[in-house]
């Protein structure tokens, strides 16, 4: 899609993310450094960056959206009518390392409608969806020869072998609160990111919100015995790195 940039003889001020358009019809950017948690941070902890440009089509303004990974390969495409509360019209791409479009989805004033398409990194198209008020109607995969197959969800989120019951069942059973934590009468909620490998192990298990040097190491002692015990995500039906939060809490009774 071409997005042509419109003169204007004013300056439009955007608030919330210091965008404007100058005098000579050029459009303004801004580039958004991101952690690896997605957050906002400085250009050496980066391992993403969102390049914003505001503009207008159809004499309304939007901002146009490239999101990268920190080592240039872009990683998605979209449209936003109202960025600063993420509500986003028209298309958005998503793409494979390689370039090629891995899927792109339609919104209108912020949920699905319309086509969705997803492609094998040949380009075949390996499913099409409709959606209508973010609901799905119409949905089919195929496979890489272009013939139908039993229809499967585009992405499925890792799960706890046994499901929530078993993973509040297993923390319960395994958590054990620091002494010198409840001695000092600290408590509160641990946030825990970790990596669900494709074979259920966990990696690169991390505090996302320190809480006590304690009870941050009992969280990630607990998470380590975690190792197998999970369903992978599902990308396209194939198990993928997930990155999962989960917050443990600690409370005194």
């Amino acid at each position: 899609m071409n997005f042509q940039n419109v003169m204007r003889s004013f300056l439009l001020f955007v608030s919330s993310l210091s965008f404007c358009l100058s005098l000579s019809g050029k459009t303004s950017s801004e580039k958004i450094f991101q952690d690896v948690y997605w957050r906002e941070c400085d250009s050496i902890n980066a391992h993403y960056y969102i390049i914003l440009k505001d503009t207008l089509i159809d004499n309304e303004r939007v901002t146009v959206t490239r999101t990268y990974k920190n080592n240039g390969v872009l990683i998605s495409k979209g449209l936003y009518s109202d960025y600063e509360n993420k509500i986003r019209n028209g298309e958005s791409q998503h793409f494979y390392d390689s370039g090629q479009v891995f899927y792109s989805e339609n919104f209108k004033n912020g949920v699905r409608e319309g086509e969705l398409k997803s492609y094998f990194e040949n380009g075949a198209t390996c499913r099409i969806e409709v959606y209508h008020k973010d609901s799905m109607v119409v949905g089919n995969c195929f496979t890489k020869a272009g013939e139908d197959t039993v229809f499967y969800p585009m992405e499925v989120m890792p799960e706890f072998k046994g499901g929530n019951k078993a993973l509040m069942q297993f923390l319960s059973s395994n958590v054990r609160y620091p002494k010198k934590a409840a001695n000092r009468g600290i408590q509160g909620k641990v946030q825990v990111h970790f990596i669900i490998s494709p074979d259920g192990n966990v990696t690169d298990i991390q505090v996302f919100e320190k809480i006590d040097p304690f009870l941050d190491a009992e969280a990630i002692r607990v998470i380590s015995l975690m190792d197998g015990k999970w369903n992978p995500g599902l990308q396209e039906n194939k198990p993928v790195s997930v990155r999962y939060l989960l917050p443990i809490n600690f409370l005194l009774h």
